[in-house]
């Protein structure tokens, strides 16, 4: 495994959580690739066009405040223009210290040039 790859890579899904965090949703759009898509545990799939419209819906469910943690990367394989890894994801309540949700995600990437782009973010229900 590459250790510069593997340092994208894990710096990419930080990122993700911490655009989400500030509601930064173009930025967060950004991530993806045209045809990227959110597969949510009902196994519905959000595409890009469908996400900025979704990620208003799910974020404004959330408390102003929260925030999204990443935890538990584990990048079980990188190639030359590939990635997959699984994460555990909090979202904190940092108002009233409270767990707002944890969510599995694992996460599908796709080397376009010198960046990073997500094609797929999978969430499951722990």
């Amino acid at each position: 495994m590459d250790s510069n790859a593997f340092i994208e890579v894990s710096a990419f899904l930080v990122k993700a959580d911490e655009l989400a965090s500030q509601r930064n949703y173009e930025q967060y759009l950004d991530l993806f690739t045209p045809n990227g898509t959110i597969i949510l545990p009902d196994k519905s799939t959000i595409s890009l066009d469908q996400m900025n419209t979704f990620l208003h819906q799910t974020w404004g469910n959330e408390p102003a405040e929260s925030i999204h943690l990443t935890l538990n990367s584990v990048i079980t394989s990188i190639t030359q223009n590939e990635a997959y890894a699984t994460t555990k994801m909090l979202i904190i309540d940092p108002s009233h210290n409270k767990i707002v949700n944890i969510v599995a995600v694992n996460h599908e990437l796709i080397l376009v040039g010198k960046r990073w782009y997500y094609h797929s973010r999978t969430i499951q229900t722990l």
